[in-house]
C-alpha cells in the first residue's frame, strides 16, 4: 500500500508541475505529459529536471548531452568505490582524513569528553552541530557564543549533545566579501572528477551557494541561491536559481548584482580541492563544499553523491559528453 501511495503522490506532483508549466509556456498539458514520459523512458529524466532544469526546452540532440538522473547513477557506479564512500558520508572520518584542509576545531559527540567539548566552545565564536551522516543541511543547528559563556551552560549543552550522533565544530569566520548579509557560512560547491587513465583531477564545475536571511545553511533546498562561477576566473557567470526565490540576478535581501562577482582566494579553492581529491582516489567523483576565509579556504565536506542539479540546473549544462570522456 505504501508503494501505491508513493506512486500516486508522485503522479500528482508531476501533474501539478506540468500544469504550472503548461500555463507558463502556453503549451498543451497533453503534449507535456507525453514528452515528459518519453524523456523519462528514453533519457532517464525526472520530472524535476524536465521542468526546473528546462529539459522540456531542449532538442533531441541537446537532450542526449544532458546529465540526467539515470546517467548520474551510472557515473557514480563507475567512479566511486562503495567501500570508501564512508569517508565522505561520516563527517568525523572526513575531518580526520582531510585534516590538512580542516583548520577549525571540532569534536565527535560519540568520542568527546567534557574537556574536549569545552575546548571547542572556548573559541568564542559559537559552535555548529551537524548530524554525522546528514544531507542537504537537514538537522544542522547553531549554538551562539552567548549561550556558552559559563561553565554551567557549557556543561548543559555537553550533556545534551553527548546523547546525539553528531559532530560539533567551532564556527568558521568567513571572508568579509562572502557574508551577503546572511546568517549562513556561504560556500563554493566544487565538482571534481579524476581521470581514470591519467589520475589527473579535473574541476568540472564550480557553484557559489549564498544563503538568504536567517537560514543557518546555504543549501539550495533550504532557500539559498546558487550561481555558477567560472572555473578559471573565479567570477560569477550566470543567473542564480533558488527553490524559494526562483531565478535571480540580484541576491535576495541584499540586492547585490551577482553577475561578475569575484570570489576571494579563488586559486586556493581550486588548488585545495585538487589536492584533497588526491587523498581519496578510490572515489573519482566528489562534490566539495568550501568556505572562504580571510587567509585561505576551509573545506567543509565532500559528497560522493552530491546533487546533480548543481551541474545541469545552474548556469551552463550538457555535461555528459565531457564526463563520459573521463570515465
Amino acid at each position: 500500500m505504501m508503494k501505491v501511495g508513493f506512486v500516486f503522490a508522485y503522479i500528482k506532483k508531476c501533474h501539478n508541475k506540468l500544469i504550472d508549466l503548461s500555463k507558463q509556456e502556453n503549451v498543451s498539458i497533453c503534449h507535456l505529459w507525453w514528452d515528459s514520459l518519453c524523456s523519462y523512458l528514453r533519457y532517464g529524466c525526472t520530472i524535476r529536471q524536465y521542468v526546473d532544469g528546462n529539459f522540456f526546452r531542449y532538442s533531441s540532440f541537446e537532450r542526449s548531452k544532458v546529465l540526467t538522473c539515470r546517467k548520474y547513477y551510472k557515473l557514480l557506479e563507475k567512479t566511486n568505490d562503495p567501500s570508501f564512500t564512508r569517508y565522505l558520508e561520516d563527517k568525523s572520518l572526513f575531518n580526520n582524513l582531510f585534516s590538512e584542509f580542516v583548520h577549525r576545531k571540532w569534536v565527535s559527540s560519540r568520542e568527546m569528553n567534557e574537556n574536549d567539548f569545552s575546548i571547542v566552545c572556548r573559541q568564542n565564536k559559537g559552535i555548529i552541530v551537524k548530524p554525522i551522516e546528514g544531507m542537504e543541511g537537514d538537522g544542522i543547528f547553531r549554538i551562539p557564543a552567548e549561550q556558552l559563556t559559563s561553565d554551567y551552560l557549557v556543561k548543559q549543552h555537553f550533556l545534551k549533545l553527548k546523547q546525539s550522533n553528531s559532530i560539533i565544530e567551532e564556527l568558521i569566520e568567513q571572508h568579509h566579501n562572502m557574508s551577503f548579509n546572511s546568517e549562513s557560512i556561504n560556500t563554493i560547491r566544487v565538482i571534481s572528477l579524476m581521470d581514470k587513465k591519467t589520475q589527473e583531477v579535473i574541476i568540472l564545475k564550480t557553484v557559489l551557494r549564498a544563503g538568504v536571511g536567517d537560514a543557518v545553511v546555504d543549501n539550495y533546498h533550504q532557500g539559498g541561491c546558487c550561481y555558477e562561477v567560472d572555473v578559471k576566473s573565479g567570477r560569477v557567470c550566470s543567473f542564480g536559481i533558488s527553490a524559494k526565490h526562483g531565478k535571480c540576478l540580484f541576491h535576495p535581501g541584499t540586492n547585490i548584482c551577482m553577475l561578475g562577482y569575484e570570489v576571494p582566494n579563488w586559486d586556493k579553492v581550486i588548488e585545495g580541492c585538487t589536492n584533497a581529491h588526491k587523498l581519496l582516489p578510490q572515489c573519482r567523483y566528489i562534490s566539495w563544499d568550501v568556505a572562504i576565509t580571510e587567509n585561505g579556504i576551509e573545506i567543509i565536506e565532500g559528497n560522493h553523491n552530491g546533487d546533480y542539479d548543481m551541474i545541469e540546473f545552474v548556469g551552463s549544462g550538457k555535461y555528459w559528453p565531457v564526463i563520459k570522456s573521463y570515465l
